[in-house]
């Protein structure tokens, strides 16, 4: 009786233990719930923020592209104002380098698409240097600013002097046509070198026919123009050294002889050697075709070469003679002022 009384007690204590316990299970599973449902409500609160912050990054965004301005403090605005300053800081360089490379003729400056440029202002044409900044015609002009002068020329020649015929030639052209006699000496290269032009060809021989011609190739590679003569290609007479290569002299002769008779021009003459010329003769001319780089301009009534250039006019073979003694008659004068100045003429 009493140990059935004593597990009774027993049994109702330990449920009553077991109650309590499950009820405190229960509460702390209640707190747990709580604590789980406050972190939601964190989390809830933090995707809010996050949402607000998102809202403002794309206002943002919009004021900067729309109106480059940004309400926003702090970064954003910062960056953008100074990106546009920087902007507005390139772009006045720019226009600065624009006034800086445009092309004015009559400023003293050698412009793109300008052969000469003498300074006046405003440009004007009657000195060399026209109102376009282009050379004119029988002057040649150097450095920036500009100065320019009348084609002067020298008849480094072994031949007969034509006083009369120099003086149509410089009639023409403005400038001086002097004379040396290339059969008794050789003209240095200083001297060539007060000169535009020099012309040469024998009717005898040269006085030192291969020193003459190094001396041109190395006068026309300073800048200066040669004008080669009949009988220059004739084994005889015929002009030696280097200005008689390929590389200058735009014609040979494939058999070194020269015809006497009367050659007149036929036509075909289309580069600046030709200009306002209409008929020419000459009583001798050198059998010749062309070679290297040269150009054919012309032709007498045989068929044969009457002038021939190098791409640059530096170089020009002019096949007969303007002078009286050699039966030259016409636009001689024309031809030989024409070829001393083409290459000034077109800047080369």
């Amino acid at each position: 009786m009493r140990f059935h009384l004593f597990s009774c007690l027993q049994t109702r204590w330990l449920a009553a233990v077991l109650a309590g316990c499950a009820s405190m299970e229960t509460a702390d599973n209640a707190g747990e719930s709580d604590a789980d449902s406050d972190s939601d409500s964190d989390t809830d609160a933090d995707s809010d923020a996050d949402t607000d912050s998102d809202a403002d990054t794309d206002t943002a965004s919009d004021s900067d592209t729309d109106t480059d301005t940004d309400s926003d403090s702090g970064t954003d605005s910062d960056t953008d104002t100074d990106t546009d300053a920087d902007t507005d800081t390139d772009t006045d360089t720019d226009s600065d380098t624009d006034a800086d490379t445009d092309i004015e003729c009559g400023d003293g400056n050698l412009d793109s698409g300008e052969l000469c440029d003498d300074g006046d202002s405003p440009p004007a044409g009657g000195d060399g240097c026209d109102a376009s900044c282009q050379i004119e015609r029988y002057w040649a002009c150097d450095g920036a600013p500009s100065a320019c002068h009348h084609v002067n020329i020298l008849f480094a020649i072994a031949n007969a002097d034509d006083a009369t015929y120099r003086a149509n030639i410089a009639a023409i052209t403005g400038g001086t046509v002097d004379h040396f006699d290339a059969a008794a000496g050789t003209p240095t290269l200083l001297q060539m070198q007060g000169y535009d032009c020099v012309y040469t060809h024998p009717n005898s021989t040269y006085a030192d026919a291969t020193g003459l011609g190094n001396l041109l190739a190395s006068y026309v590679d300073w800048g200066g123009t040669v004008v080669i003569g009949v009988f220059s290609t004739y084994t005889s007479f015929e002009l030696g050294g280097a200005i008689m290569g390929s590389s200058y002299c735009p014609v040979y002769s494939p058999s070194s002889t020269s015809v006497a008779g009367t050659y007149t021009y036929a036509g075909g003459g289309t580069s600046q050697i030709h200009y306002s010329v209409s008929s020419y003769a000459t009583g001798y001319r050198d059998d010749i075709a062309l070679q290297g780089a040269g150009i054919a301009d012309g032709a007498y009534t045989d068929g044969e070469i009457a002038h021939a250039y190098r791409p640059d006019y530096k170089v020009v073979f002019s096949n007969g003679d303007g002078s009286a003694g050699l039966g030259g008659t016409g636009d001689w004068p024309r031809l030989m002022a024409n070829a001393c100045s083409a290459g000034h003429y077109l800047g080369y």
